[in-house]
C-alpha cells in the first residue's frame, strides 16, 4: 500500500467511524457533503491538474500506487474526498457540541480583504503557486462578502478553520517531508513551517472555506 494512500485513510478514519455518533448524526448530511465534493472538489482537482502539468509541484512515484488519471495519482483524487469529509465533520461536531456566537464581520471588511489578497496575487504574479493561492483567498472573500456573510459572521466557521489547521499541520507535514509532494522553488516564496510551504496554509483556507460554503448552500436546517 502506498504511503499517500495510508495518509488518506488516516485522515478519514476517525470521522468515518463516528459518522453515526448520535449527537452529530453526520450520515444525514452526506447528500450535502457529496454536493460540496462534486462541485468544489472538481474545481480544485482541475487546479491540481493544471499546476502539476505546469510544474509547480510533482508527486514522488516512490510513495504512490502508480495509478494515474490525467496527470494526477489516484491518491490525490481521494484527498479531495477525505479532506472535506473529515473537516466538515469538525464543523458538525462544533454545531452539535458548542454554542454559536456571532462574529462582527462586515461586507466591507470582506471586500477589503478580497482587494488585499488580489493585490498580493498581482504583486507575486511571477510565482505561479503563490499567485494562485492568494487569488483563491481573494475570490473567497469577494464571494462571501457579497453572498456569504452569514458564514463569515458565525463562530462555527472560524473555529472550523482554526481546528482544521491541527490535522493539516500533521498530514501536510507527512506529505511534504519525505517528500511525497515536492514544489518548484520558482513557484513559491520558499518560507516553510515544518516542511510545509507557507502557500499551503492559504490553499487550505480557501479550499475549506469554499467546501463549507457549498455544503451550507444545500445542507438545510436542523
Amino acid at each position: 500500500m502506498s504511503r499517500y494512500l495510508l495518509i488518506d485513510l488516516a485522515i478519514i478514519s476517525g470521522p468515518l467511524l463516528f459518522s453515526f455518533w448520535r449527537p452529530v448524526r453526520y450520515y444525514r448530511r452526506f447528500p450535502a457533503l457529496l454536493f460540496a465534493i462534486a462541485t468544489v472538489g472538481t474545481v480544485y482537482l482541475s487546479w491540481d491538474h493544471w499546476v502539476t502539468v505546469r510544474g509547480d509541484w510533482a508527486f514522488n512515484p516512490e510513495y504512490l500506487l502508480g495509478i494515474k488519471l490525467f496527470s494526477l495519482p489516484l491518491e490525490e483524487y481521494l484527498f479531495f474526498v477525505v479532506v472535506p469529509f473529515s473537516c466538515i465533520f469538525i464543523y458538525e461536531v462544533l454545531r452539535a457540541k458548542s454554542r454559536e456566537r456571532r462574529v462582527r464581520f462586515t461586507r466591507w471588511a470582506a471586500l477589503a480583504l478580497s482587494v488585499l489578497f488580489f493585490a498580493g496575487a498581482a504583486a507575486f504574479f511571477a510565482q505561479d503557486y503563490t499567485r494562485l493561492v492568494l487569488a483563491s483567498c481573494g475570490l473567497f472573500f469577494l464571494v462571501a462578502g457579497l453572498w456569504g456573510r452569514r458564514q463569515l459572521a458565525s463562530s462555527y466557521y472560524w473555529l472550523y478553520i482554526l481546528i482544521s489547521y491541527a490535522p493539516f499541520l500533521l498530514f501536510n507535514h507527512l506529505l511534504t517531508a519525505p517528500p511525497i509532494v515536492s514544489y518548484n522553488p520558482a513557484a513559491i516564496w520558499g518560507f516553510r513551517i515544518l516542511s510545509i510551504p507557507l502557500e499551503d496554509f492559504f490553499y487550505s483556507f480557501s479550499m475549506l472555506s469554499f467546501f463549507l460554503m457549498a455544503y451550507l448552500a444545500v445542507r438545510g436546517k436542523d
